[in-house]
Order: C-alpha cells, then structure tokens, then sequence
C-alpha cells in the first residue's frame, strides 16, 4: 500500500480557524453576529454545499455575495502579511513519504485557486502527483467522487490508499470510496461511530508519520479467483492494515479443491487448509449458504447456491433461475449463512459461522435491477425488507457500513495479530 491522500483545510493547515475569523467578521459586517460558528457546521464540503448551509441557518438574511466580499477581504488582508499556517508534523510526515516511494495527492473541497496558492505558499505543491479539489467535482464530501478522482489520477485503487482527514465528511467521503482513513482532529472531535470507520487516529500529524514508519501489512491470500468477492473483503477489512490478494494473483499451480461438504464451514475449511498445504502462506477462505423461508427441502440452496440438478450455473443462468423461483413462490425471504477459515500457520487456525456473519434477511423478487454485478447476480434481485428498495438503489446513508457489527471483521481483529 503506497498511496497516501491529503486533506488540506484543518489537516495540513491550521486554516479552519482563521476562516471561523473571517466568518465572524462577516456576519458582524452582514448584520448576523458572530458567524464563525459556521465553519463547524460546513467542515469538509465545497461551495456549493456550503451555499446551501447558509440558506438553510439564515434564510433571506443570507446575502452570498456580501459575504464572500467581506470574508474574502479579510482573508486577503491576512494572507498578505502572513504564511499560511502549517501544521505540526506536514513537512517531516512528507519528505518521509516521498523518500519511501508514496504515491501523494491532495482531495480538498477548497476552490483549485485556494488550494494551489496555500500548497505553494507552504512549499508543498510539487510533493503531489494530483491535486483534486471542491469546483472539480459535482459531488461534495461526504459523497466519494473526489477521494475517486484522486485514486484515479494517481493510477491507484482505493483500497490500496490511505485518506488522511480531520472531518466527519471527510472521513466518511474517503470510507465510501473505498480507501483506509485516518483521522487528525482539529475544530471537531470524532464521535464513536466514525471511529470505527478509521484505521487510526493520532493527534497530530507526527502520530501519522510514526505509524508509517512503524507499520507492518499482513498479506493475506483470499482463496477464490472472483474479482468481486475480493473487493468486498477488501471493503469488509478495509479498516485493518492488511492486503488481499487472491488466487489468480498467484504464480503457481492452484490445487483444485472440491467445496462438497455440508455447510459453509466445512466447505472453507476444506478451501483454506488446501491452500494453505499448496502455498504455505497465511490464507482464508469464506463459503455462503443460502438459505430461503418457506421453500421446499428439495429446492433449498444451502451450500450449492450455484449448483442446480449437478449443473454449476453461470451468472445469468443463477438470475434466470432464482427469479424463476420467486415468479412461482412469491417474494422469497432469504437470508446468507456465511462462515470463513483463516490458517495463519500450522499452528494457528481459526474457524467461525457465527451469527455475526449471517447476513439481514432480504427479499429475492422475480424482477431484476437493470443493475448486475459480476459475480454477485443475486444482489440484482435482492431487495431491502425495511424499505422495500433494491440493494443497488439504497442511499449511502442507508448502506450497511460494515465494520460497524461485521463479524467477518470481529473475526480477523481478534485472529490477525
């Protein structure tokens, strides 16, 4: 992993309370008071956003345009006879990621304008391959399109990048995307729930270069070829300091292992200590079970969720088949049993089909989402019992975060280390 993003405004600078003053010279000047308070309520998202916080808190009384003549004034009267104010840490945590080969960008919802003049103000800008800032993308943090952007100006996949950021948006912009954030708080402290969504969290910025320099990913091999089911253990896990690879990633033979037993415990079991005995490297393998309400024993998935009549099915066969079952039964509740085997070495193997695994029960309808995942066509007929909204049309905000009671991350916490 050797990709690190930047946030800019409360991360790299001390910027955030130099606009609280701006802000509240403003809304003094507006007729609106102390106005500084502001800037804990728009941490993270860009103009745009901001301009629809400020409608919402003041109404009529808001007045864009004066506001930003009077704030900007005030900024460009304080940015003429200072430096922007960098914060502790910046420069030694940069020059140790550019002397270790780091991959470096910039995701800020600042203007490009501002941006680009405080990096070169700093001395910085030319420690980042992209700089990818607020008036370049349609969607603010705390949606991921700008941690995205920056991933993909730098050749990069998300979860191969570390976030660093000091705001609830920001945070959950780089979570989203897919990348590994760390949280350096300034004007606002995390709460519980967004710390579960960190790898880190460190006081300052020479916290951060510490724990790059003391840092040791594990490699685990996930034993399966299926690109997808990779990445979503990557997005499972992506909040502990780890790389999955997977089978095609391996230059050898790969054993062909029959999945015959009886439960999806057994079946990764058998997966894991196979690979295992053929690589001699950590490695986990998962297996699922589906299991559906009301349906006859004789039509029950089970472990051969694929596998109907002895024949394997591909993936428009598998949605073929199973909207088939739910034109003739009706909406089929259905729920995964899911279980995983982890052997780290001869000595040390984990096994687990807990609850905590099972997925929330969903509905299988006949009628597909336009939507379809290779390798996950069942998600296409999946629907939310709650809402009763396909998986592929459920809000971010809706979106199971999955470490907050993953058991597939519990597991991993309590065995990896």
């Amino acid at each position: 992993m050797q990709a690190v993003i930047f946030d800019m405004d409360g991360l790299m600078f001390d910027t955030e309370r130099i606009c609280v003053e701006a802000w509240n010279y403003a809304g003094e000047k507006l007729g609106l008071g102390q106005t500084g308070y502001m800037v804990l309520k728009t941490l993270g998202i860009n103009a745009n956003a901001v301009r629809e916080v400020w409608m919402a808190e003041f109404g009529d009384r808001y007045d864009e345009q004066a506001l930003r003549k009077y704030s900007d004034g005030f900024l460009k009267e304080y940015y003429g006879k200072n430096k922007v104010p960098v914060k502790k840490g910046l420069y030694e945590l940069l020059r140790y990621l550019k002397a270790n080969g780091y991959k470096l960008a910039v995701a800020s919802s600042t203007a490009r304008r501002d941006v680009e003049a405080h990096l070169k103000d700093a001395g910085v800008f030319d420690y980042f391959q992209a700089v990818v800032c607020g008036d370049m993308v349609e969607n603010s943090k705390p949606e991921p399109e700008i941690y995205l952007k920056a991933c993909e100006q730098i050749g990069e996949k998300p979860c191969d990048c570390y976030a660093l950021e000091d705001s609830r948006n920001g945070l959950l912009s780089a979570y989203r995307a897919g990348c590994k954030p760390i949280m350096v708080p300034d004007l606002w402290e995390p709460t519980e729930e967004i710390l579960k969504i960190t790898v880190a969290k460190f006081d300052d910025l020479d916290g951060v270069r510490e724990y790059f320099e003391s840092r040791k990913t594990i490699k685990l091999l996930y034993g399966t070829k299926n690109p997808a089911k990779i990445d979503d253990m990557r997005r499972r896990l992506q909040t502990l300091d780890v790389d999955i690879i997977g089978l095609n990633d391996v230059e050898a033979d790969i054993p062909d292992i029959a999945e015959d037993g009886n439960s999806p415990l057994e079946n990764a079991q058998k997966k894991a200590l196979g690979y295992f005995a053929a690589f001699k490297t950590p490695v986990f393998s998962c297996d699922s079970g589906l299991y559906i309400d009301g349906l006859p024993d004789d039509l029950q998935p089970g472990v051969h969720v694929r596998t109907v009549n002895g024949k394997y099915l591909n993936d428009d066969e598998m949605l073929a088949y199973y909207s088939g079952l739910a034109e003739k039964y009706g909406d089929l509740t259905a729920r995964y049993k899911n279980a995983v085997c982890f052997v780290k070495d001869g000595d040390h193997i984990y096994s687990a089909m807990d609850k905590s695994m099972e997925s929330e029960p969903f509905i299988i309808t006949s009628r597909p989402h336009p939507t379809v995942r290779k390798g996950f066509p069942l998600d296409s007929l999946s629907v939310d019992i709650g809402t009763k909204k396909y998986y592929y049309d459920l809000t971010a905000e809706r979106e199971k975060v999955y470490n907050e009671e993953d058991g597939f991350l519990q597991f991993f916490k309590k065995h990896i280390t």
